[in-house]
């Protein structure tokens, strides 16, 4: 059943939590790679405003063990620049789990911020990545270069790219045919940006 959580009240150190993953997190400083447990989630974005950072994050465990972790913006400025009316922002909360504990990792692992505890239901387990180098492009609208779009694929081939991932809006048909001769000769992946 686990522990009892309380709800607790929204305020500028409510930190909202959808999911977790345990995965193996890998450096040059440690290619060996490291487990952690790593937790989108939204929080206010008053820490950056105020120039100050979130205080120390825990992870209790359901066999009783705490693991501390750190909280940390997807975006430098909480997307203030972008948006800055909104007060929230999205997160990154990053645990490391020692790997004698990792198959410990159960369910009902509690979250403890200062006085507050959010109850985590369940850790994904994400599959190890294959080797190699993925770029992800920006979505392309109204995009003509084909021969920018060559030098590109080429120079991220030559830099070492395994897979390209491509997102469009509309493009030309000489830019489409680029896309559908590279499809073949390497793992490039092209899609229409849908709304």
């Amino acid at each position: 059943m686990g522990e009892q959580i309380t709800p607790n009240p929204i305020n500028d150190d409510t930190i909202f939590v959808y999911n977790a993953y345990l995965m193996k997190s890998t450096t040059e400083a440690k290619p060996n790679g490291e487990f952690l447990i790593r937790i989108p989630a939204f929080a206010s974005c008053h820490h950056i405003q105020q120039g100050s950072n979130f205080d120390i994050l825990t992870l209790k465990n359901s066999n009783g063990k705490y693991y501390n972790g750190t909280i940390w913006p997807m975006d430098t400025d909480c997307g203030l620049s972008w948006s800055p009316g909104c007060t929230v922002g999205p997160w990154i909360i990053d645990i490391n789990i020692p790997e004698e504990d990792v198959e410990s990792i159960g369910y009902n692992l509690i979250l403890i911020y200062k006085n507050r505890k959010i109850k985590i239901p369940k850790i994904h387990k994400t599959p190890p990545r294959n080797p190699g180098l993925s770029i992800c492009v920006a979505p392309m609208y109204w995009f003509s270069d084909f021969v920018q779009l060559i030098e590109f694929i080429e120079i991220w081939q030559i830099l070492g790219a395994s897979k390209i991932y491509f997102y469009y809006q509309s493009v030309t048909r000489e830019v489409y045919e680029v896309f559908r001769e590279y499809e073949e000769r390497m793992k490039l992946k092209f899609d229409p940006l849908k709304f």
